[in-house]
C-alpha cells in the first residue's frame, strides 16, 4: 500500500495535467507572442534578474530541508555565474520581468542553459516552453546543434516537456529517503552481497 501511495505521489502532477485536457502550452503560442516581449541582453534587467534569483533561493531555504538547501546552493552558484549578455528575458505588457533563461555558448556547436526562472504569477502559462522554442530557434540560426538543459529541485517537473524532442539524459540528481529505503526498499540484500 505504501508503494502505491508513493507512486501516486510521484505521478500526481502528470495526472493533474492530464485531467485538464489540453496542455497549457497548446494553442497559447500566439497569446504569448502578444502578451510578452523578449530581449536578448539582460544587462538592463540585472536588478530584476537578481531579485528573482534571490526570491527563488530564499523560498528553497525556507523549507528547512537539507536537500532544498543543497539545491539552493547549486542554484545560487549557477545564478552567480550568469553572463547577462547571453540571456533571454521575457517581459510582460508593462515591461516587467516575467522570466529568463540564461545560457552559455560552448565549443563544437554546443550551448548550455545555465539557469532559468519564471515569476510565480506567470507560471503555468507555457511561457518557459515558448522561451525554449525562441532560444532554440535563435541558436539554430547561429549554427548551434545541441542544447544542454540542467534540472534541479522543482524544475525536474518540467523535464517531461522535452519528451517530444527525444532528449538524451546526461545526468539527473535524485534524493532518496533512507527511511523508506530501509523500511520498504530492501530487496533482501545483505552487506556481504556487495563485498
Amino acid at each position: 500500500r505504501h508503494r502505491i501511495h508513493l507512486w501516486y505521489e510521484r505521478h500526481d502532477e502528470a495526472f493533474r495535467l492530464s485531467r485538464m485536457g489540453e496542455s497549457p502550452e497548446d494553442g497559447t503560442a500566439e497569446l504569448l507572442l502578444e502578451d510578452f516581449t523578449y530581449a536578448w541582453d539582460g544587462q538592463e534587467y540585472a536588478n530584476a534578474i537578481q531579485a528573482l534569483g534571490e526570491k527563488t533561493v530564499a523560498a528553497l531555504r525556507s523549507s528547512g530541508r537539507k536537500r532544498d538547501e543543497l539545491v539552493a546552493q547549486q542554484m545560487k552558484q549557477a545564478w552567480d555565474s550568469c553572463d547577462l549578455h547571453t540571456i533571454l528575458v521575457a517581459l510582460s505588457d508593462g515591461g516587467v520581468l516575467a522570466a529568463f533563461v540564461a545560457y552559455r555558448l560552448l565549443a563544437d556547436n554546443l550551448a548550455q542553459v545555465v539557469c532559468f526562472a519564471v515569476e510565480k504569477e506567470f507560471q503555468g502559462l507555457g511561457l518557459f516552453r515558448h522561451m525554449m522554442d525562441v532560444l532554440a530557434q535563435r541558436l539554430c540560426g547561429q549554427g548551434f546543434t545541441e542544447l544542454i538543459v540542467p534540472f534541479a529541485g522543482e524544475s525536474l517537473k518540467v523535464e517531461q516537456m522535452f519528451d517530444d524532442v527525444a532528449p538524451i539524459a546526461l545526468s539527473k540528481t535524485i534524493s532518496i529517503s533512507l527511511e523508506h529505503w530501509r523500511n520498504d526498499g530492501d530487496a533482501g540484500y545483505g552487506p556481504d552481497d556487495f563485498a
